[in-house]
């Protein structure tokens, strides 16, 4: 029992470890980069031109991306990811031009989906390779490990931004690249493998049709999250425009409250998940959702807005939460997890660019605050997405 405690312990460790410094890394720059490109002379305009290359980036990579980590390992192709962001970097730091800017986010892209559910597909094996399993408790501490390393890259990269405008470039290539030596260096100090989907490490035809299937836990998980992904869009998009030049906020003020209330999120989802399973916690923060963004496209008083945005980005905290719970649960059973994983974030990718071009328009006949109880009535679908799924699982076992 001690041993299966202490291997429980180095597995979740790697886990936080290797999503703390990708993302430490990845947000030193991230947060900056409209910024930059002001700098190196790029308008308004030109920026979002830019910036939608790394939605095609990331459409591009996510074809190879599960393939790739089923048959060659999945630790392989996360430092190779690494590698590839790095990479962008570099091509923006030396780029002056609209033209290579967006090839770098394309780039970029690209490194981003080929580490989308790569690092969870392979915890996912290591978990059932060793026959010990991480409580909820543990994979709920993800979301709030991500949101500090956000939060602390972010400020590095502000603080290096204010000194010289390619500092946080620098900071951003030399972790990224790095990265994949602490991965090797970690793994061989925890004595842990690589690993690949069972199936694939069977000699296999390359132009067989195998058969695609994905277990209803993991579909149905996948669908409330891309109600999510794509009600959330809107409010990613436009809540600093809507809390700072409208509502006259200090916007590091509102960007510390926000990922502060997320991560006050994450450890009530951890107390909470102790007394209520994850379907009944995903129904209380999807309603809680609906009603505060509702109620800030009602209201007209900046600090009942204020208040309720923060409520939401709790919400938040304790919904994705209880998502990459459930998600780690259906991929137990899952086969070809990062070929699953990465077909469906493919298809959401897909739905998320509909969807801002929906924003896009939409924005300018209904205006902010339509959008915001638009975006409620979203989160609301999620909660009789689960009630259909409660009745069913009820109706299955005869009650």
């Amino acid at each position: 029992m001690n041993s299966n405690k202490k291997l429980s312990m180095k597995i979740a460790i790697t886990y936080l470890l290797f999503v703390a410094l990708l993302t430490l890394f990845r947000s030193g720059v991230s947060g900056i980069l409209s910024l930059y490109y002001v700098e190196k002379g790029m308008e308004n305009h030109a920026i979002s031109s830019i910036k939608s290359f790394q939605n095609i980036g990331i459409l591009v990579g996510l074809l190879p991306a599960g393939f790739l980590a089923d048959r060659i390992g999945r630790l392989k192709v996360l430092m190779f990811s690494s590698w590839v962001m790095a990479t962008s970097f570099v091509v923006m730091l030396i780029s002056n031009s609209q033209l290579n800017f967006s090839l770098a986010e394309m780039l970029y892209g690209i490194g981003l989906a080929l580490n989308s559910g790569i690092l969870i597909a392979y915890i996912s094996d290591l978990q059932l390779e060793k026959n010990v399993f991480l409580s909820n408790q543990t994979i709920g501490r993800r979301t709030t490990v991500l949101n500090i390393s956000t939060l602390i890259g972010g400020n590095i990269g502000t603080f290096l931004f204010a000194r010289n405008y390619n500092l946080p470039l620098y900071f951003s290539i030399t972790g990224l690249f790095l990265y994949p030596i602490i991965i090797l260096g970690w793994t061989h100090l925890m004595e842990f493998k690589d690993n690949s989907s069972i199936n694939s490490l069977k000699k296999t035809n390359f132009y067989k049709k195998d058969k695609f299937s994905i277990n209803k836990l993991l579909l149905h998980v996948s669908i409330i999250n891309l109600i999510f992904e794509i009600g959330i869009q809107f409010i990613m998009v436009y809540w600093s425009i809507y809390f700072v030049q409208k509502l006259n906020f200090n916007l590091s003020i509102i960007y510390t409250l926000m990922l502060l209330s997320v991560i006050f999120g994450n450890e009530i989802y951890v107390l909470g998940s102790k007394k209520r399973s994850n379907h009944m916690l995903v129904v209380i923060s999807a309603f809680l959702m609906t009603i505060s963004t509702i109620l800030i496209g009602i209201l007209e008083n900046k600090i009942g807005s204020l208040i309720f945005f923060i409520l939401f980005e709790l919400c938040t905290g304790i919904f994705t939460n209880a998502v990459h719970v459930l998600q780690n649960q259906a991929l137990l059973n899952q086969e070809k997890k990062s070929k699953t994983l990465s077909s469906i974030d493919f298809f959401t990718e897909i739905i998320i660019i509909i969807s801002l071009q929906f924003i896009n328009v939409s924005i300018e006949f209904l205006g902010v605050k339509i959008m915001f109880v638009i975006s409620g009535c979203l989160f609301a679908t999620i909660i009789v997405k689960e009630k259909l799924n409660l009745k069913g699982r009820k109706i299955k076992n005869g009650i």
